[in-house]
């Protein structure tokens, strides 16, 4: 609920912020804006935005709140030793994930392949994605979420709660397409 209510506070932030950023620019350098490179900016800045916020809360339920040590409450420790068998598996579930999505017709006219349509809105869409969204959604999902779902529900109770959350927040990037969500 906290992310919620981040993002909503990221939109009005982000909107007002890069609304007035752009009539400024326009004024004074007389540039002109695609659509595209302004949602992307948008998006990155909401995305931004919500996860210092939900990052902020979390820190402070964790280790304010309850005194613990945040990393290790939240479950992450060194993994040196088993790297390469993540690596490897993180190559295996993408390729089936592919195989899978070619399997059940996952469509390609999605508001997200329409926004990296331009090459500038990939290349900062991919910065986000490999920069911000990764850890955002490592220590909110498996980490701040995951732990007390996994001690109530089990392994696979916390897994199918987690993945359902998770993939509804990106339904709306995705035209809320069953394949893709399933997927995720």
């Amino acid at each position: 609920l906290f992310s919620l209510a981040a993002q909503i506070v990221g939109v009005i932030v982000t909107v007002q912020g890069v609304t007035t950023l752009f009539a400024a620019a326009d004024r004074y350098l007389s540039l002109s804006h695609d659509v595209e490179t302004v949602e992307a900016c948008v998006l990155v800045v909401v995305t931004v935005v919500s996860a210092v916020l939900s990052l902020a809360y979390v820190y402070y339920v964790v280790a304010i709140k309850y005194r613990l040590p945040f990393w290790e409450a939240l479950g992450f420790t060194p993994f040196r030793r088993y790297l390469y068998w993540f690596l490897l598996l993180g190559a295996v579930i993408s390729v089936v994930e592919g195989m899978l999505g070619g399997l059940i017709g996952v469509p390609d006219d999605t508001p997200f392949a329409e926004l990296l349509s331009d090459r500038g809105t990939y290349l900062l869409m991919g910065a986000l994605a490999i920069f911000i969204a990764q850890l955002f959604e490592e220590l909110l999902f498996r980490g701040f979420l995951y732990r007390p779902l996994e001690r109530s529900w089990g392994p696979l109770g916390a897994i199918a709660v987690t993945s359902v959350i998770f993939s509804l927040l990106h339904g709306s990037q995705y035209a809320w397409s069953w394949q893709i969500l399933l997927l995720l």
